[in-house]
């Protein structure tokens, strides 16, 4: 028994062991494809967020108030919502659970 999976029996209550045990199975898992393949998905994913947030910090910063300023911000709120809409539909209709 591994210390993490000791960690787990210690302080989780008899009901939540599952539960505690689904928490802490990042620390005990290996290293395999599947980890690797969501590692670069995440580092993809934080590289599109980092990008955007700089577009807009410089387009907000240098642009001269006015309309088109305004739809800038309108039509990038919008298409975030889109697209926060679009990967939580297709995370709820990929559920296999």
């Amino acid at each position: 028994m591994s210390g993490n999976e000791i960690l787990v029996k210690t302080f989780a209550e008899p009901g939540l062991q599952p539960f505690a045990s689904r928490v802490f199975s990042p620390l005990t898992m290996g290293r395999d494809r599947t980890e690797t393949e969501m590692k670069r998905l995440a580092h993809w994913q934080l590289a599109a967020v980092a990008g955007f947030l700089l577009l807009y910090t410089i387009i907000s910063l240098t642009a001269p108030r006015g309309f088109a300023l305004t739809a800038f911000s309108d039509i990038s709120g919008a298409g975030l919502w889109l697209i926060a809409v679009a990967v939580m539909l297709w995370a709820a209709f990929s559920n296999q659970g």
